[in-house]
């Protein structure tokens, strides 16, 4: 399959970081010859099923300091959401995210031939996570949310509100579309920025210069946060949460953008859920403390 300049040059930078880190991953594509339903997934290890879901405008490459410290024990398939990386491209306006979500899962473990997996899931990838347990419980065999499942409090954020605001936001993007990688930009994210070596914001920085990728994040920021056109997220779940008959494991930093006392909360909800605070860890927990959530992972996956 031909790759545009942009996503040959992300496809490049990705396979530096596995490189770096001494990581075996195989790239591939589910839907090759469908431009519009093209799914990029990333596979590693081998063992019980795990479907990886990123949050934000990142890439499944992101989880790399994870992946390497699991050992391969696992036989992991990060996938890329539609709009980032090289999955296909994804405008949200106008969209229902609720069956949108469904439907990228389903493709995604149908594609995959999986009857079912475990769902790991940071932000908006925890929200598809949980949204995904509540809608197909037979084929989710565990949930793992690392750092906050995106609207976890009935409130968002200031700084999601301002960036939900289509002038603010095309201003915003505008900017870092035109800046260097820089540790900086996940101020607020990651607690400790040293963390996020060069191989890693070359990826998260040729995967946001991908034709699409911009426009994906601006119009799903328009459609959860801009006044008027708040989508449900996780806070709307809760009334459907002791639905989840699977275990469920929160790992959440203390400097997440969203204190932890909300996953705590809820886990109130939920039938089997664990909570675990990560000191000195922020929303892209994995990043600061690669091997503390390495070890809840395996110890989570290995309980009853």
């Amino acid at each position: 399959m031909k790759l545009t300049p942009e996503e040959a040059r992300f496809d490049e930078a990705q396979e530096d970081l596995f490189q770096d880190l001494n990581l075996s991953v195989e790239s591939r594509f589910l839907y090759p010859d469908d431009p519009g339903r093209r799914i990029h997934v990333l596979e590693t290890g081998e063992g019980d099923p795990v479907v990886m879901i990123h949050g934000g405008n990142s890439v499944a490459a992101g989880w790399a300091p994870l992946l390497i410290e699991l050992d391969g024990r696992f036989h992991v398939y990060a996938a890329d959401r539609p709009g980032c990386g090289l999955t296909h491209p994804q405008d949200y306006r106008k969209l229902n995210l609720r069956e949108h979500a469904i439907q990228f899962l389903d493709d995604v473990l149908d594609g995959l031939e999986l009857d079912h997996a475990t769902l790991v899931g940071n932000s908006m990838g925890g929200y598809w996570s949980l949204l995904y347990a509540i809608n197909r419980p037979e084929r989710v065999e565990r949930v793992i949310l690392i750092g906050e499942p995106a609207g976890s409090t009935k409130r968002l954020g200031l700084k999601i509100r301002a960036i939900g605001t289509p002038v603010i936001n095309r201003l915003l993007l505008a900017t870092l579309g035109r800046a260097r990688p820089n540790p900086d930009f996940l101020h607020g994210l990651v607690v400790d920025t040293g963390k996020l070596t060069p191989k890693l914001m070359n990826c998260f920085y040729a995967g946001a210069l991908i034709p699409g990728a911009g426009h994906a994040w601006r119009t799903m920021l328009e459609l959860i946060a801009a006044p008027g056109k708040r989508a449900d997220l996780t806070y709307a779940l809760i009334p459907l949460l002791p639905t989840i008959k699977c275990p469920v494991l929160f790992c959440w930093g203390d400097h997440d953008m969203t204190p932890p006392t909300a996953g705590i909360e809820l886990t109130r909800h939920l039938n089997q859920a664990r909570f675990e605070g990560i000191q000195d860890a922020g929303l892209i927990t994995w990043i600061d403390k690669p091997k503390e959530v390495a070890r809840l992972f395996k110890d989570f996956m290995s309980s009853p």
